[in-house]
């Protein structure tokens, strides 16, 4: 019979474990598996899918290595808080996911799609790429995005951006530059106030200077103090 003294190697994750941690076996003196993995066994009454033992070890359900915790992603759906998976088995579906989108969709930049929120079929060059859609293009056509932005942002609908662009007679409000794309709608970040429509340039301007009207009066008196004669 095993000396209960002695370490023995755990039959299910390996390595040595002190004998203590063993349950008493008629055929070995001390069983194949640690205590703790037997009571995990014993309250489920299903085979082990993925465990941690006292050691932070945890088997991965992909590749079934076992590895420490720290190989695992962190996951609010987890029990233990961690991922299923291991770090190097999410790594390689996230690259078979990007070969795969690569090769069967994003090639078809000619074809078309069915907008999911006008239901329409779009060229697929009015979907905007995304990462996160298997065809690497947004579920809603650009036109269905930007409404949508202009309800939620700025409480707008079609009709009133269309109104305001038209009494600027489709220029920047400050530029004066029609641009070769749609103006963008300016606010004041204090209050939420509309303060009308610019171009991306001039809107990125104040927003640079923080609508702080002595920054923008320095930056004048600064060009004027440079400016070739």
């Amino acid at each position: 019979m095993t000396s209960l003294t002695t370490n023995q190697n755990c039959g299910i994750i390996g390595g040595l474990k002190k004998a203590g941690t063993f349950n008493l076996s008629t055929n070995i003196g001390l069983s194949g598996a640690s205590r703790l993995l037997q009571q995990r066994v014993g309250q489920t009454g299903k085979p082990i899918l993925f465990w941690e033992d006292k050691m932070g070890m945890k088997k991965c359900t992909k590749c079934g290595d076992i590895k420490p915790t720290s190989e695992f992603h962190r996951s609010r759906e987890g029990k233990d808080g961690i991922r299923a998976t291991c770090k190097e088995c999410d790594k390689k579906d996230k690259r078979e996911w990007r070969r795969t989108c690569d090769t069967n969709y994003l090639p078809k930049i000619n074809g078309s799609k069915i907008c999911t929120s006008c239901k329409l079929d779009t060229p697929i060059t009015e979907f905007a790429p995304s990462k996160y859609q298997r065809d690497g293009r947004a579920s809603w056509c650009i036109r269905c995005l930007s409404i949508a932005k202009l309800k939620s942002s700025y409480n707008l609908t079609p009709d009133d951006f269309i109104a305001m662009s038209e009494s600027q007679d489709g220029k920047c409000a400050i530029c004066g530059d029609i641009g070769n794309r749609r103006l963008d709608v300016d606010h004041d970040h204090k209050t939420g106030k509309i303060r009308g429509l610019l171009c991306t340039s001039c809107n990125n301007m104040l927003g640079r200077a923080k609508d702080n009207i002595e920054t923008l009066k320095s930056a004048i008196i600064y060009l004027y103090k440079y400016k070739e004669v």
